[in-house]
């Protein structure tokens, strides 16, 4: 009986997972064209969707090469900063904070991400930051921003085609 009771509990430890090494879960890869073929038909007139939150989603961007959309989402109340890697279902807050941030627009090289907060000022700040997605995807699970001091107070911000020149409304 010792003996079926130790092989039993043997054989369940065998198969019990915490003892098996664990493998590093990936993002799921994810391609759009099975699903543009729904949307992009000349009969359709469906909005096609990029962002699964709930709430508003507005003012998007992408960088060049089409791998993230940065975007305004209000799904907690108020906006913030969001961005979605467009290979995978990963979507990753790039600002948090009770006062609105929104219009976020990513220069042409890729390298710099430009939005409007009301954080300091209720006119609206314009904060430029140094973009790196990867990164950020990292250091969120810290709870760092990514913002910097430098602030103008200008509103709607867009990077030139060159990249080197911020056009944007005065208030």
């Amino acid at each position: 009986m010792i003996r079926l009771s130790l092989l039993l509990c043997f054989f369940f430890l065998y198969q019990c997972s915490i003892f098996r090494a664990s493998s590093r879960i990936k993002p799921m890869e994810f391609n759009y064209s099975s699903i543009a073929v729904n949307y992009f038909t000349p009969e359709n007139e469906k909005p096609f969707p990029l962002t699964v939150q709930r709430g508003n989603n507005l003012y998007n961007s992408t960088t060049a090469d089409g791998r993230y959309l940065f975007y305004t989402t209000g799904q907690k109340g108020n906006y913030d900063i969001w961005f979605r890697d467009l290979k995978s279902s990963i979507t990753v807050p790039v600002t948090s904070h009770p006062a609105p941030e929104f219009k976020p627009a990513i220069s042409p090289d890729g390298k710099k991400l430009v939005f409007v907060s009301e954080q300091y000022d209720s006119s609206g700040d314009l904060v430029l930051i140094e973009m790196d997605p990867g990164l950020w995807a990292e250091k969120i699970l810290e709870g760092k921003r990514f913002i910097n001091s430098d602030f103008v107070i200008l509103t709607n911000p867009n990077f030139s085609v060159p990249g080197k020149r911020i056009r944007m409304w005065i208030r």
